[in-house]
């Protein structure tokens, strides 16, 4: 992604209010500007920068310094008597210490020198404009807003809203990887409201939660359903966490098996009651019953597969893969259950094996998942 696209994604859903006296600097900044801003807002000094401020309120302030009538850092300090949180960049051929200076004792958040430098300008405005899209929405006070999200998540959250960019919402139909892109409609101290394709929908709502991911994010972020408006459209999400998995070692989708597939355990010498939570093709999710047992990270599992088929209504010999397993996640939330999560390595034609019933299965779930809306 370039740098301008970036610097867009932010700004698009921002204002912006550019003071230039230089009647060429006022057209040929303002074309610019106008490509990547919702609104720009122009004057020609700071009379009337202050003015358009008073009347607009936009999201940023760029203006230079040296003007007829009122002078940049008069303007400015107008403008900080009436938000001390205002976001102004200087621009100035005045680019000398004193000024400066001054500029920043007055909360200045940035300075670019005359003649501009087309990729500094650029830089200082994407840092600008984060700042801005992190704010509060449509609000103007010194007061820090008390949010019940965490801020750095709410900073986050405000960004995408307010650039109208899409996120991506992860859910799982037993085991099926469910993604569609949405957006964020609205956003209050502790909860978001969003709107997402039908099917992401419905399987938010199987699952009472989803999981949102986007660049803009260091972690992904779970989310609880609260609410559904059928009126709109529109889920309303509550409970937000950051997820702090620990990275797993595979790369393959798993499912929920069907009844043609069964697994035998056996730990040490014991053969092991176990149920299939998830498969893929080198890690298996079982559930054992018998509390009693403990396991440690690296345990040793002894593995046999078997894979019933059928042709034109006929049973066919079923299929039996035997390997050995690791375990390597014990899920120690379950109290009345032990959660094990097992790794494996398959040769080639067992893994093919593997792979051509993981895939059929998973075509049957999507068809399955299909049908949830029609019951």
């Amino acid at each position: 992604m370039s740098d301008l696209v970036k610097l867009k994604g932010i700004t698009q859903n921002l204002t912006v209010l550019y003071v230039e006296d230089s009647a060429i600097l006022l057209k040929r900044m303002g074309t610019f500007l106008n490509h990547l801003f919702k609104e720009v807002y122009q004057a020609q000094n700071g009379k009337e920068g202050l003015e358009s401020y008073k009347q607009n309120k936009p999201d940023i302030v760029i203006t230079d310094l040296n003007m007829p009538v009122m002078s940049g850092h008069e303007m400015i300090k107008n403008l900080k008597q009436i938000d001390q949180n205002i976001n102004i960049i200087v621009v100035s051929a005045y680019s000398d210490t004193e000024n400066l200076l001054e500029s920043i004792h007055l909360g200045v958040v940035d300075f670019v020198p005359k003649p501009v430098d087309s990729n500094l300008f650029q830089e200082v405005l994407l840092k600008v404009a984060t700042k801005a899209a992190q704010e509060p929405i449509n609000t103007i006070s010194t007061n820090k807003v008390n949010t019940n999200l965490n801020d750095e998540m709410f900073k986050k959250l405000n960004i995408v809203y307010k650039s109208h960019n899409q996120i991506e919402f992860i859910n799982h139909y037993k085991g099926v990887p469910i993604l569609n892109k949405g957006i964020i409609k609205a956003i209050d101290t502790n909860s978001v409201t969003v709107e997402v394709p039908f099917f992401q929908g419905m399987a938010i709502k199987y699952e009472g939660k989803t999981v949102l991911d986007s660049e803009l994010f260091d972690k992904s972020i779970e989310a609880k359903l609260e609410i559904i408006n059928g009126h709109n459209g529109t889920l309303k999400l509550c409970d937000l966490r950051y997820l702090n998995l620990a990275t797993m070692k595979r790369r393959q989708i798993s499912v929920e098996p069907g009844k043609s597939f069964s697994v035998v355990t056996q730990y040490k010498e014991e053969i092991l009651e176990t149920k299939v939570k998830h498969l893929s093709t080198d890690f298996i999710s079982l559930v054992i019953d018998n509390v009693q047992l403990t396991f440690s990270e690296g345990d040793q599992l002894n593995l046999e597969f078997e894979i019933k088929r059928t042709e034109n209504r006929h049973t066919l010999k079923p299929i039996k893969i035997v390997t050995q397993g690791e375990v390597y996640i014990i899920d120690t939330n379950n109290t009345k259950q032990k959660v094990l999560m097992v790794l494996f390595e398959l040769d080639n034609n067992e893994k093919t094996i593997l792979e051509s019933y993981i895939e059929h299965r998973r075509l049957d779930l999507v068809v399955e998942f299909k049908q949830l809306n029609k019951s």
